[in-house]
């Protein structure tokens, strides 16, 4: 715990006074059938992911399936947005775009940059479709009931993701930044540049962001 409270407290000392932090905080409740504490319901997506969670100065969206963790100057930007869809029009994954977030993938795949969804939902790929799950949001307003729309993938098809042509592209294009902190590798795009190649990479090979 306090190694990760001094990598937690860098990474904010970093992007103070003016930034914005935002962390995955996934918990698939909706997707379980289980009711989503926005206080009390763990993030599934890794020690770092919860720990940054559970933070006093921590922020955290009310999706029940992929809310997100937020901190700083624009923390609340990214709080009240669609709950209704995972990756479509008005959701935490849209802003992201038209704020231009930058893409961190620290200690981590390429492959777990969960954007390539909005993307892949975007240009409407074949190997996914809609699936509507029924929730439940318990916050400080009471308990709101929620269907959300997720765009899920075809498990009788060979897609799981694998983002090496559009790391490579962009990384030969010079819009990939590559480093390490500590042991940790570290990668970043922004979502402008993720989104313009995975565009271009669909159009040529609709299968280029997964293994098929």
């Amino acid at each position: 715990d306090k190694r990760l409270d001094h990598l937690i407290a860098e990474i904010k000392r970093y992007f103070s006074p003016n930034g914005t932090i935002l962390v995955p905080a996934f918990s698939y409740s909706s997707t379980k059938n289980e009711e989503f504490d926005l206080i009390k319901t763990a993030s599934e997506v890794g020690l770092f992911s919860e720990r940054f969670r559970i933070g006093d100065d921590i922020k955290r969206s009310m999706h029940p399936i992929f809310s997100f963790s937020t901190w700083g100057e624009c923390a609340n930007d990214f709080l009240n947005l669609s709950n209704v869809d995972c990756f479509g029009p008005g959701t935490l994954f849209e802003m992201a775009l038209k704020r231009d977030v930058k893409l961190i993938a620290l200690g981590c795949d390429f492959n777990t940059l969960t954007y390539v969804h909005y993307v892949e939902q975007l240009m409407k790929v074949s190997y996914r479709y809609f699936k509507t799950f029924d929730g439940s949001i318990r916050s400080s307003q009471g308990i709101t009931k929620v269907e959300t729309s997720y765009y899920v993938r075809d498990t009788s098809l060979k897609t799981e993701c694998n983002l090496d042509r559009l790391m490579a592209t962009a990384y030969e294009q010079g819009l990939l930044k590559v480093a390490t902190i500590g042991r940790f590798p570290l990668r970043m795009i922004s979502c402008a540049n993720f989104t313009r190649l995975g565009v271009e990479l669909i159009n040529q090979d609709e299968n280029a962001l997964i293994e098929a």
